[in-house]
Parts: structure tokens; sequence; C-alpha cells
């Protein structure tokens, strides 16, 4: 199989360091610090009232193909929102609160502190 290599554009900044429920870190207020490099890239975010966060979840202890949800129903990884996925990739649609810079101030995404963001579109 194809190697695909990817660049984080930035990373999380919040006070979850451990894997817990989603609902527990989407909770909390989290700042996505974009790569000054990729600051060009943020021309006019602030119009975007939600966002798409793609991220790479960099603490997954397991890959699992089928496994139980929370509500004791099995399913395959690609028919579920499990962090137990092959290639470790999440996605979260946020709300955009206000943008500093290079930094992102966002509300309800559910990874951890230091997960490399792979990519960010804009929600509408």
């Amino acid at each position: 199989m194809d190697q695909i290599t990817l660049t984080p554009v930035g990373y999380v900044v919040n006070s979850c360091n451990i894997s817990t429920l989603p609902e527990n870190i989407s909770c909390l207020e989290s700042i996505i610090v974009i790569l000054p490099e990729y600051t060009d890239a943020l021309y006019k975010i602030e119009q975007c009232s939600t966002i798409d966060v793609l991220f790479y979840m960099h603490k997954k202890e397991r890959v699992s193909l089928i496994s139980q949800t929370r509500y004791g129903e099995e399913r395959g990884v690609f028919a579920s929102r499990s962090p137990w996925r092959p290639n470790g990739i999440g996605v979260t649609r946020v709300k955009l609160l206000k943008v500093e810079d290079n930094q992102l101030f966002v509300a309800g995404l559910d990874a951890l502190n230091g997960s490399p963001v792979l990519d960010i579109k804009c929600g509408f």
C-alpha cells in the first residue's frame, strides 16, 4: 500500500491531555495555533461561523475495525465516530469564536491538547 505523508498546519491547545469521551473535551474552549508559514491561509476565515477541523489523533492507543459504540451497538469503524481508526484522522465541525493573528479560538473541538491539525475548511 502507498504511504501518504501529511504535514500539520497547526496544533490544538486546550486543557485535555488524556483520552476521554468526546463531550468531555468538546465542552472546553480550544485554540488552534496555525504555523507561521500557513497564516496567509486564514485570510477572511472570520467570515466562517463554523469550521471543519481535520486532526490527527496522536494519542490513539489501538485500531479496531469493529467495536461497540458507547450505546452498546456493534459497528464497523467506518460506520461510527470511533477514535480507533486505521489512520487516526478525526474531523469535527466547531464554532469559530474569534481569530487573533494565527490563533483560532473555537468551541466544540474534541481533539486532545497537542493534536496536529491537518486541514481546516469553512463550514459556513
